[in-house]
């Protein structure tokens, strides 16, 4: 019962002269008996796993991933041929107002303004398309994109689940090729157009590279200053080769208030590590190996930098 429920009930009962004392202190009583109910069922078994479930039951935002966005970019330039400067591109959001994606599976944003006084043009345009999320079931996963709805079941020895960063694939198994708690973030491309198998292969393959750069991480760490001197930055391909999920990297990145484009110094990124270090000192000493890897070649590969 709500306030105005409970004040109704605690009169009817003062009227009958069942109710000694003042009807607020009722009310605030009653009310405290409910809460300390409702956080008793709470931490119980039960109400960790109905807590759990309500939790992986709502709508989490999922990136669009490269090829997504591109199709979707694509499909609103085609339509609105007369249209220019789409430097937004194609953006994921949680909507379920059914009302806006009635007729098209993406609708257009614009942002900025054409021309201030100076003539200086901060105008922006993009597509905003609705693309989330859930699984209150571990064992399958269900995928909105637009005005479409996908389910995928997980593979044997896997579970889907959600946290901070979005749905994730993992596993509690523990073997001679993956570690315990193993967990890739897919984007929902990765979803659409390469299945869970393809999202296993991800996290298998994120798992070598995770391991080898730890070997390398414990042998370069010690040199971080020296490289530092040498002009040594770290880029977010640094954290993909590093065996980190894209995902993962840019909610790290988006956390620290960072850019995703920029470079970075190992000390800078270092001091942000927190409760991460272990995975951070990994990805600079990717940068390390990278950033020598060019001066002994005497050239840098955009594509090395490119993620």
């Amino acid at each position: 019962m709500n306030a105005n429920q409970l004040r109704r009930h605690y009169t009817a009962l003062r009227d009958s002269g069942k109710l000694s004392g003042s009807i607020a202190r009722a009310v605030r009583l009653r009310q405290q008996r409910d809460d300390r109910r409702i956080t008793d069922r709470t931490r119980s078994p039960i109400g960790m796993l109905e807590a759990n479930v309500a939790r992986r039951s709502r709508p989490t935002l999922l990136s669009l991933g490269n090829r997504l966005s591109y199709q979707f970019l694509t499909e609103a330039q085609n339509e609105f041929r007369r249209y220019r400067n789409w430097s937004d591109g194609a953006t994921a959001v949680v909507d379920l107002g059914d009302e806006v994606y009635r007729h098209s599976p993406w609708r257009i944003e614009e942002t900025g303004d054409r021309g201030g006084p100076r003539k200086r043009s901060t105008f922006r345009r993009g597509v905003l398309v609705r693309c989330y999320a859930t699984c209150p079931d571990h064992r399958e996963a269900v995928v909105v994109v637009g005005n479409m709805t996908r389910r995928f079941r997980a593979p044997r020895g896997f579970r889907w689940d959600v946290d901070a960063r979005g749905l994730m694939l993992r596993t509690t198994r523990r073997g001679a090729k993956l570690d315990r708690f193993d967990e890739y973030h897919p984007d929902a491309g990765d979803l659409i157009f390469g299945g869970p198998k393809f999202v296993v292969e991800q996290l298998k393959a994120a798992a070598v590279r995770r391991r080898a750069a730890a070997a390398v991480a414990r042998r370069n760490l010690g040199l971080v200053r020296a490289a530092e001197r040498e002009g040594a930055h770290v880029c977010l391909a640094d954290s993909l080769r590093a065996g980190n999920c894209r995902a993962g990297t840019l909610d790290w990145v988006r956390m620290h208030k960072l850019d995703a484009s920029r470079h970075y110094r190992p000390s800078e990124v270092l001091r942000l590590a927190n409760g991460d270090a272990m995975r951070v000192s990994i990805v600079v000493a990717m940068a390390i190996k990278r950033h020598r890897e060019e001066m002994r070649r005497g050239h840098a590969e955009l594509s090395d930098h490119r993620a």
